[in-house]
């Protein structure tokens, strides 16, 4: 008996091939060898997979953006592919996560109503996410430098785009004071000790303090880098920070990579100091992102020898909030503190909600030479506290102050 199988005789659409559902104008054409019988059988399955991924909400709107933006070259490119045939392709696979952004239930729900597309499981995504050989970093920087792209066609846009990075904490266990006192009688001083959490089987967890919640934690810092203009911002990567202190990492210890494998690579960066993580993101994203000169971050990176050193191996501008500490630089000759040049200058107003502004010398650390720089410092307003004042500090000194 021979076994037949079904062939398209329609012409393309245009559209994303792994998105198309429609079946019309199939014809009978016969198989004799058992290479053929596979492929069948996985165009089969995957007809089904995508017939039950377009019965969510939004896939119109993941079919055009796949196709927009070519997500199945980009994943080729950065080695994210299954090397079988058997199973979900990688393309497909994204397309099934991020449409997970716009269902109700999640993947492990949906697992156990038994509504999920075949050949897709909580175990088959935890294996596509944690692939040590992905370069998921690259496709972001890919993804983000193809939408800046996009954007500037779309809207003519010609204002002046920086680099920003930010921290933020993620945290997994938080510690409140007043945990450590619950289930106490009254006139007892005793602390007791905080039952074990699954946070603490994290890998590389970390103890932390949270500065905004001003509480103890456990957990990680997200150190983000993205390209910002006046409309919009994109992500272009990120970078999971544990410490640089072993004693406070109370989490299980890093899995055991080949040092050639990306995995390894995340791993060192997470314990790391934060400085290099920050220049090892714009290294990246200087590849792929054109005509941005400048950087932005807030006052943690503010110390004399950090911008020196953003400066020197990213060759970018660097803009920043400065602390209220005792650092001195050189203004009129003199050593002077931030507070200091503030009070000299704060006499100069000039435009609304603007101080002034004035061009420092700032000192090398250690005095070394040939580190020194110039740099224009702007006080403005403090818009949240308005007797407050905030020095904004860039190494671009032909930077107007509005910009």
């Amino acid at each position: 008996m021979s076994t037949f199988t079904t062939v398209n005789t329609q012409s393309s659409t245009g559209m994303y091939p792994p998105m198309q559902t429609a079946l019309e104008g199939f014809q009978e054409v016969p198989i004799d060898d058992e290479d053929a019988r596979q492929r069948e059988a996985a165009k089969a399955a995957r007809r089904r997979f995508y017939n039950a991924v377009s019965a969510e909400d939004g896939m119109d709107i993941i079919r055009m953006f796949m196709s927009t933006f070519c997500i199945a070259s980009l994943l080729s490119v950065c080695s994210i592919f299954k090397l079988s045939s058997i199973g979900i392709p990688a393309a497909d696979m994204f397309a099934f996560l991020l449409s997970q952004v716009f269902c109700q239930f999640s993947i492990y729900r949906k697992e156990k109503m038994g509504t999920l597309p075949e050949g897709v499981s909580t175990s088959s995504v935890s294996r596509f996410l944690s692939n040590p050989m992905f370069l998921w970093e690259t496709f972001l920087l890919k993804l983000g430098a193809k939408t800046a792209d996009v954007f500037d066609k779309s809207r003519d846009n010609h204002d002046k785009k920086a680099l920003v990075a930010d921290d933020t904490d993620v945290n997994r266990i938080i510690r409140k004071p007043q945990d450590h006192l619950k289930s106490q009688k009254p006139g007892k001083t005793k602390k007791k000790k905080c039952r074990s959490h699954k946070g603490h089987r994290t890998e590389l967890v970390a103890k932390k303090y949270d500065h905004a919640r001003h509480v103890k934690s456990s957990g990680f810092r997200m150190l983000t880098l993205g390209l910002a203009d006046k409309l919009s911002f994109i992500p272009l990567g990120f970078v999971l920070l544990s410490s640089t202190h072993s004693e406070k990492i109370i989490g299980d210890s890093a899995k055991k990579f080949k040092k050639t494998s990306y995995a390894y690579k995340r791993r060192v960066l997470a314990v790391g100091e934060t400085l290099d993580a920050l220049i090892t993101l714009m290294l990246r994203a200087l590849k792929y992102v054109k005509n941005v000169h400048h950087i932005c971050v807030d006052r943690w990176f503010s110390n004399p020898s950090q911008i020196f050193d953003m400066k020197k191996k990213t060759g970018m501008e660097v803009i920043t909030v400065l602390k209220h500490n005792k650092t001195k630089y050189l203004f009129s000759g003199q050593e002077m503190t931030i507070a200091q040049i503030y009070k000299y200058a704060h006499k100069h107003f000039k435009v609304n909600r603007l101080f002034s502004s004035v061009t420092i010398t700032v000192p090398s650390k250690g005095g070394k030479t040939g580190q020194e720089f110039e740099a224009k410092v702007v006080f403005i307003r403090n818009r949240a506290k308005r007797k407050e004042w905030i020095a904004i500090l860039t190494t671009d000194i032909k930077l107007k102050e509005e910009d």
